[in-house]
């Protein structure tokens, strides 16, 4: 993830994909780790009511990085490369993105070249649901963890926040801690089907079998370079 950082590239890639037979995927493995499970079933069960905001934050050390990361034609950015996951978890959440806009700053990036190390996204999802996204290399190098992933469900009955692995909820009942969904067998609700509209999302990922429609994917709204018009999967 991503596949693919140029539309070139994404064609070449579709090309290969279609006279292989095989499946083709994305690295979206978060939709089923425990803490979103946990997030997804309050949600179904109705514990924080009609979702109206959604913030969610991607958060790596820098370190010492390859040379690749140098380089915005090998790297791609920081938002393909980290926020994506973020993205991710936004369209599961808030359905459909109508517009969004984006920054991202390559300074104080400590001698990495073209590598970004901040951004932010600002995303109109369906229903007017607002979305942001931050990402950043920015995790202190004395922290505990590499990563520091949040998500944060605002609704009309009440809050879910993920962090550090742990989901907490707060409605009607004061602030506890949910706990995570493990039982994998038993996902709570099956993936949206997918739908295509007038254009490929080369940003979150494929994940295809040849012959029969798309069997999961993340879900991005962008803009088409060559027809101009908006483009994604869901």
């Amino acid at each position: 993830k991503p596949l693919s950082t140029t539309w070139a590239g994404l064609d070449r890639l579709e090309s290969a994909w279609q006279n292989s037979g095989k499946a083709l995927g994305g690295m979206f493995n978060y939709r089923h780790a425990p803490w979103f499970l946990a997030m997804e079933q309050a949600v179904l069960q109705g514990e924080i009511g009609e979702i109206r905001q959604i913030h969610a934050q991607k958060s790596y050390r820098m370190g010492e990085r390859p040379d690749f990361y140098r380089h915005r034609d090998t790297f791609g950015g920081l938002i393909p490369w980290v926020a994506v996951h973020a993205i991710d978890w936004v369209c599961a959440f808030g359905g459909d993105c109508r517009w969004v806009c984006a920054s991202h700053s390559r300074r104080e990036n400590r001698g990495h070249g073209e590598m970004e190390v901040s951004s932010g996204i600002l995303m109109g999802m369906e229903q007017e649901r607002i979305a942001t996204v931050i990402a950043d290399y920015f995790r202190p190098d004395a922290s505990a963890r590499h990563d520091d992933d949040r998500l944060r469900l605002t609704g009309t009955q009440g809050m879910l926040e993920a962090r550090d692995g742990r989901v907490y909820l707060e409605n009607h009942r004061q602030r506890r801690e949910r706990a995570p969904f493990r039982n994998f067998g038993k996902r709570p609700a099956p993936d949206r089907p997918g739908k295509w509209a007038g254009g490929r999302c080369m940003l979150p990922g494929w994940h295809w079998r040849p012959g029969i429609p798309p069997m999961r994917t993340a879900c991005v709204n962008g803009w088409n370079e060559r027809n101009e018009h908006a483009i994604y999967r869901n």
